[in-house]
């Protein structure tokens, strides 16, 4: 067998050896006498067409006696160049007559080529020159003589030289070279594209592959720009390919670029180009190497629309003091009018509108510091679905009976560190949300579950941390929201209901309460197929019992007791000088932080509890409350403030423990308060 299989390499070699021989002793020699005669018969169509032109320019200068005028045709004639060959030139008149011949003798084979001579548009007669083709014969012959024994000697090197080892070898070093360099090419952690001056795809490596999803054979020769540019943004790319081509550089050689994969997705690419020149060069196509930040991108949006809620955030917490300053005063001197006014006065019933105004206007600004997550909150161990399940009658009370309420709970108990109060009114601003959202009736479903949060869920979806959490999904059949309008929902004001129909609130204290329990909120809809809201709140692991209950204050006592007030407001220090006094207490009031430790040192003996704001002029609440403890360090000390916790905490720095009541002040609540810190 193996001896078969070498006769047949053998007999192979040898027609091979011989086809290679044949071509070269005579199919080259016999390509030379082609070319050349090709080359012949059009120089001399050339030549033709270039003596007709010039004789007819004579003839036109003397159209009647020209064919009279030989000698001048003739010596014409004579004098142009042959280029080596010998050639016959005769001038015929109409009627096949000679006018002028130019002669050398020809040896056959004859190729002869003629043009017609012109006189204004008319034909008067025509020009014909002959070449002989001999001299190209003898040429190729020669030829054939001096390939004879180089093809020998190619026949004879095939015979002998083992082709086979060589091919393979040849093969091998190939093959070697090209997986090299496809290692290069895929080892990259960015894509590699070429394309060429078609815009077709010559070259894409392995990343290139994955991002887009099509393997390398569908990828080549098909029109990049075409196939795989998103349509709102071809003509730019093929803008910066062309302006490339033509030695552009800057924002074309380095731009972002978006293309489309094979399930449709865009993909954001940073494109990195260079021009391809060839040989000559002129302009061969492009070579691109490009990163893909597509999840960059996302974060960044996210960034910077966390960055703009918590500026508004601030904004609200920056008001909130001075807003809470003139609730109080409001507050505090209607409810000391009601307290002076008999139950039977009929100024009763506006004092009662305004201290309702008041505490609307109170709820508003909680509402703005629950969104900015600065309210303070109390987060107590509890039972999602019980949360859940005891809003059921409340929701289906505000939803109306057109709405068709489902809520399915998860089997085992969700136990969450959460304000319960919170939560719940999470839960209402959704269900009343979903509720204007069907206004012809629909369903709205609740329900509860448990989800763990792993590192394919948070690049999936660019938010979350790792950890088990319990779900709320609240999802309707309502006519659901644009990508436009779902991305600003969560905006403090921004409301798609007509004026007077909403504040633009509901949502921005939704996003505040789930952040502010260190928790995500994530919300899916489409116009006219409903919408959908998932929260994700941390779960305890362990179960814990339940705090105990905050004791009953007593209703509110005055006192006999000295107390020093300090606040930059005059209008509250006026208040609560006027309450205190009201119930008996003595008071000495204080404008700023010095003013408070100087007026404490110079009646610190008969002085037994300090209420002072934590922001103030000349020294913050912590200074003041510093020297007063080292001039008395059993004093009490009761902060007031209408800052937010985080500028609290940043400028005010308490500590942990102190007693603290937030403006706008409550007088039953100030009183008790008072009452309870002297009382311990």
């Amino acid at each position: 067998m193996r001896h078969s299989f070498n006769g047949s390499s053998t007999r192979i070699i040898t027609w091979l050896a011989g086809i290679v021989m044949g071509i070269v002793t005579v199919i080259l020699p016999l390509g030379y006498f082609v070319v050349s005669c090709q080359y012949s018969v059009g120089s001399l169509e050339s030549e033709a067409e270039i003596n007709s032109r010039i004789i007819s320019r004579i003839i036109s200068a003397n159209p009647s006696m020209w064919q009279f005028e030989k000698v001048r045709v003739e010596e014409y004639l004579a004098r142009r160049p042959r280029k080596g060959h010998a050639e016959t030139r005769r001038v015929f008149k109409t009627g096949n007559e000679l006018v002028a011949e130019s002669a050398d003798p020809l040896q056959s084979p004859v190729i002869t080529r003629s043009r017609e001579l012109f006189d204004s548009g008319a034909v008067v007669g025509r020009i014909e020159i002959s070449r002989s083709l001999r001299p190209l014969l003898i040429r190729t012959f020669l030829i054939g003589l001096v390939m004879l024994p180089f093809g020998a000697g190619v026949f004879l090197a095939l015979k002998l030289i083992p082709i086979r080892t060589i091919r393979r070898k040849v093969d091998d070093a190939l093959k070697k070279e090209r997986d090299t360099a496809q290692q290069y090419l895929d080892i990259a952690e960015v894509i590699l594209v070429a394309i060429d001056s078609g815009q077709n795809v010559t070259l894409i490596n392995r990343k290139g592959c994955e991002v887009i999803g099509y393997p390398e054979e569908e990828l080549r020769h098909k029109n990049w720009f075409d196939n795989f540019v998103p349509l709102n943004c071809r003509e730019e790319a093929r803008e910066a390919f062309v302006r490339l081509g033509k030695g552009a550089t800057g924002q074309y050689a380095h731009m972002e670029s978006p293309v489309v994969t094979i399930s449709g997705d865009v993909r954001v690419i940073e494109w990195r180009h260079i021009p391809l020149m060839d040989e000559g060069g002129e302009f061969a196509g492009m070579l691109s190497s490009g990163e893909d930040i597509t999840e960059r991108r996302s974060l960044e949006l996210q960034l910077r629309h966390s960055q703009k809620m918590e500026a508004i955030g601030q904004l609200a917490g920056g008001v909130a003091h001075d807003f809470n300053n003139i609730l109080t005063v409001i507050i505090g001197y209607c409810s000391l009018m009601k307290r002076q006014m008999g139950e039977d006065n009929p100024q009763q019933l506006r004092i009662n509108q305004v201290l309702a105004a008041a505490e609307r206007a109170s709820s508003l600004t909680r509402s703005l510091l629950v969104f900015s997550r600065k309210e303070a909150i109390n987060p107590q161990k509890a039972n999602l679905n019980d949360i859940v399940s005891n809003m059921g009658k409340f929701i289906r009370r505000i939803i109306g009976e057109d709405i068709l309420l489902r809520i399915d709970l998860n089997e085992e108990p969700l136990r969450v560190n959460v304000d319960t109060g919170q939560i719940e009114q999470v839960l209402m601003n959704l269900s009343t949300n979903a509720r204007d959202a069907m206004e012809k009736g629909g369903t709205l479903i609740i329900t509860t579950s448990s989800q763990e949060l792993d590192f394919a869920f948070i690049q999936a979806h660019g938010y979350g941390t790792l950890g088990k959490y319990a779900l709320i999904t609240v999802s309707d059949t309502g006519k659901g929201m644009g990508e436009k309008t779902r991305k600003r929902i969560f905006e403090p004001f921004f409301t798609t209901k007509e004026s007077g129909k909403g504040t633009g609130l509901g949502l921005s204290i939704v996003y505040g309460v789930v952040k502010q329990h260190g928790g995500f909120i994530n919300v899916y809809s489409e116009p006219a197929n409903g919408t959908v809201f998932r929260i994700y709140l941390p779960l305890i692991m362990k179960k814990t019992a339940a705090g105990e209950a905050k004791p009953v204050l007593p209703l509110p006592s005055g006192g006999t007791e000295t107390i020093l007030v300090a606040d930059d407001d005059a209008s509250v220090r006026e208040l609560v000088r006027s309450l205190l006094s009201e119930f008996g207490y003595k008071v000495i009031v204080a404008a700023d932080g010095q003013e408070v430790v100087d007026k404490f040192a110079l009646n610190r003996d008969r002085i037994e509890l300090v209420i002072m704001d934590i922001i103030m002029p000349k020294k913050i609440g912590r200074e003041a409350h510093d020297e007063i403890r080292r001039l008395n360090p059993h004093i009490n000390i009761l902060y007031i403030s209408g800052y937010t916790a985080d500028i609290i905490a940043l400028r005010g720095d308490i500590e942990e423990g102190t007693d603290v009541i937030a403006k706008p002040l409550q007088p039953v609540h100030l009183l008790q308060k008072i009452r309870e810190i002297l009382d311990r």
